[in-house]
């Protein structure tokens, strides 16, 4: 719980002893969990920056003494922050003796997917020793107030009285046919309830009007029995990918089902092992000798910025990204203790390894041993730098042509055996689009990670209408704006052009990257043995090589040797392109490439479209764009769409940099970008720094082309126009005339 009075630095510190647990084994999370009092964990939970790991929200319900820490817990799992599915933490807070969460999950106040099986379960589900409901009488007797109430209920209200009809209690059944209340049921409840009739509702879920939804609902359910989940997987073979907690001969069963060859199974796979790492029912030596291909490990070993949000059926699985880098190195050490009596220094090891990796279809223990049979038996001359095949278009890397994703999987009558929902758009097993709301995937997204419509913007934290939080085009304007040619996803950008050479099939709906195995095994290389390897692919520059290496680019993990070969003078401007797109690039990396000399128009539009690109940046992207000679057409096209583009050139105007107030060419093209929607204030200063950079004569011709006549100028353009001078347009510039909005 917040404590009032409590200063920033403390909060913070206070936050920080769960936070910390995402970067600790499950055992000794919980342990550290165990030995912090109640109130400690109620007030870390209150303050905490990430969601609640699984650790905690495993140890509370168990808690003897647990009070404060129960309510915490609750608040949590009802806003979705917590990393282990929300509904199973409710449940488990439900079976504990004390009940001191029922209050909370009944009349929580606030939207929450998580309120209404809570209030299912309290009225219905859940019963004592002599088979009856147990209800609190306080709940009952506000309940039942809220039944008789006459006036028109509220959101809240109404969600209580659909409760009440489910309620097995005289009382309220009575009340509710006294007022003759027909509540709204949805039948998504049925698979979410407490302690259902597990074989009616997996028959239920066979004749539900959404199949697929509904067995993904009761896929990812922890209390899902062994038997019902076997049947679930033998109808439905993406419910492998949906258990809550998979130990290893659940990721056993998995791989039998569907070999993770293609970017969707790769990152499916990456998903179920996070939660069994996360969650203690898994270790990573188990992962290790258990994963296969070698390539759905390297992976999972360096995970990118491209897959911010794992998803379950309906929940996103938020891995914090902490705990995602921490997860992926204790499998890295286990990797390279396998590969070590075989690798070592030795460069030829390293160079078979390299080649062999990207297509073994066994472990990395099985790959180990044969490299080790191979050395002792003398296998031949090494192979030379990078594999050519694996760094080929779409067809080398398991895209299927005509694939509605760009991640192999050809169409909905092969997703049953490809471990993807029917009619999903995401191949991780989300719902069909007409649940994708349920689904935690806004109607209108194509890529099931959370992006947004403007009408979804607000819950997703963007700001409506909006992308400025992701920093990526308006779709309208994606085409131009570095993102491929009827693309939805806001996560990974692209020119239309270079579609093919990203891997991804033209029309791709998403590029749902994982991480490149070449790139992740670079990284385990020792560094002089990868900067010959380097060197012995680019020998004599051939262009093939070449472009394998500009590929390598733009892929993750970023490379730090190729990222200096693009910024030194061997650096081509498709490698920096390519380097600027790279959500693995540093803040560093992108000033070097906008001050390259000469200006690169379609590298500064990537370093605009860059996550990580500060406001600062992104003026002097502009600035440099218009000054040498226009900014490239995606870039032109995001500034005039006004997502974000009006917003940054606004700012612009009221820059108080040298360097932008004696650019004449760049501020009047700012002004003319924003002319029909830039507030006065702003206005008049543009006007006073374009007249003193040029003169008053361009300001002149600004406002006669904003406004259409001499008669609707405003008076200060008039007034510089009757004395042929700049000094009313400096005199009107005015900061305190812009709008506090602004």
């Amino acid at each position: 719980m917040p404590v009032i009075g409590m200063d920033e630095a403390t909060r913070a510190a206070v936050g920080r002893q769960l936070d910390v647990m995402h970067t600790m084994p499950y055992a000794q999370a919980l342990a550290r969990a165990a030995s912090m009092t109640d109130q400690d964990l109620a007030r870390s939970i209150g303050h905490c920056r990430l969601d609640v790991a699984m650790a905690v929200s495993d140890h509370i319900p168990t808690r003897p003494d647990a009070r404060a820490s129960v309510f915490g817990l609750a608040g949590a799992a009802l806003k979705g922050r917590t990393v282990a599915d929300p509904d199973d933490v409710i449940r488990d807070l439900l079976r504990m003796p004390n009940r001191m969460a029922d209050a909370v999950l009944f009349f929580h106040r606030e939207r929450s997917d998580g309120t209404q099986p809570a209030r299912y379960a309290i009225l219905a589900d859940r019963r004592g020793p002599d088979g009856r409901p147990i209800i609190d009488d306080e709940i009952r007797e506000r309940l039942l107030e809220q039944i008789e109430s006459r006036r028109r209920p509220t959101r809240i209200e109404a969600e209580l009285r659909a409760a009440a009809a489910v309620a097995d209690d005289p009382q309220i059944a009575q009340a509710i046919a006294d007022r003759r209340l027909k509540p709204d049921k949805d039948d998504d409840l049925d698979f979410r309830r407490f302690a259902p009739d597990w074989e009616a509702l997996l028959a239920k879920a066979e004749s539900h009007p959404r199949p697929n939804h509904a067995r993904e609902l009761l896929a990812r359910r922890a209390d899902l029995p062994a038997d019902i989940r076997a049947t679930l997987e033998a109808i439905h073979p993406a419910a492998h990918w949906l258990v809550p907690r998979p130990d290893i001969e659940a990721v056993r069963r998995a791989l039998a089902g569907v070999e993770p060859t293609t970017p969707a199974d790769r990152f499916a796979l990456g998903v179920l092992l996070r939660r069994g790492l996360a969650g203690g029912s898994l270790d990573a030596a188990e992962v290790v000798a258990t994963m296969r291909p070698v390539t759905a490990l390297l992976a999972f070993l360096a995970p990118t910025r491209h897959l911010w949000h794992d998803r379950l059926a309906l929940r996103p699985l938020a891995f914090p990204d902490d705990a995602r880098r921490w997860l992926a190195a204790t499998v890295r050490e286990e990797a390279e203790a396998v590969l070590a009596p075989v690798l070592s220094q030795d460069p030829a090891a390293w160079a078979w390894f390299l080649h062999r990796a990207m297509t073994w279809p066994g472990t990395l223990t099985e790959l180990a041993a044969e490299m080790a049979r191979d050395a002792a038996g003398n296998a031949g001359p090494p192979p030379v730098g990078f594999p050519r095949r694996s760094l080929g278009g779409a067809g080398d890397v398991g895209v299927a042509d005509g694939s509605r994703d760009g991640l192999g999987i050809t169409g909905s009558e092969g997703a049953g055996e490809a471990g993807v929902v029917a009619g999903s758009r995401d191949g991780l097993g989300i719902a069909d689009p007409e649940g994708a709301g349920e689904a935690g995937v806004v109607a209108g997204s194509r890529d099931g990670l959370g992006t947004v419509d403007s009408e979804g913007a607000g819950g997703a934290g963007a700001a409506d209408g909006s992308r400025e939080d992701l920093r990526t085009a308006d779709p309208a304007v994606a085409g131009g704006a570095g993102v491929a040619d009827d693309s939805r996803d806001d996560l990974c950008t692209m020119d239309p052009d270079d579609a093919g050479e990203a891997g991804a099939a033209a029309g791709s709906r998403e590029d749902l990257r994982t991480a490149d195995p070449i790139a992740v095994v670079a990284l385990l290389m020792p560094r002089p043995i990868f900067a010959s390897t380097l060197a012995a692919h680019l020998e004599g520059w051939d262009p093939a090589a070449v472009e394998d290496v500009t590929r390598l680019l733009s892929r993750e993990p970023l490379l730090p040797v190729l990222a200096e070969l693009a910024l030194g003078p061997q650096g081509t401007p498709a490698m920096r392109f390519k380097l600027a797109g790279n959500l693995g690039a540093d803040l560093a990396m992108l000033w070097r490439i906008a001050a390259w000399d000469p200006a690169e128009p379609r590298a500064l539009s990537a370093i605009y479209q860059h996550p990580d690109a500060t406001y600062q940046l992104r003026t002097g992207v502009v600035i440099r764009s218009y000054s040498a000679g226009g900014p490239h057409p995606s870039l032109l096209r995001l500034l005039e769409s006004r997502v974000p583009g009006t917003k940054a050139l606004t700012r612009l105007l009221a820059s108080s940099d040298s360097a932008i107030a004696s650019d004449a060419t760049a501020l009047h093209a700012a002004l003319q970008a924003v002319l029909g929607a830039v507030d006065l204030g702003h206005l008049l200063l543009g006007y006073a720094a374009l007249a003193a950079a040029a003169g008053p004569e361009p300001v002149w011709a600004l406002e006669l082309e904003r406004v259409g006549s001499l008669a609707r100028a405003i008076p200060e353009v008039r007034a510089s126009m009757a004395a042929g001078s700049a000094a009313p347009l400096r005199a009107a510039a005015d900061p305190t005339r812009i709008p506090t909005a602004s």
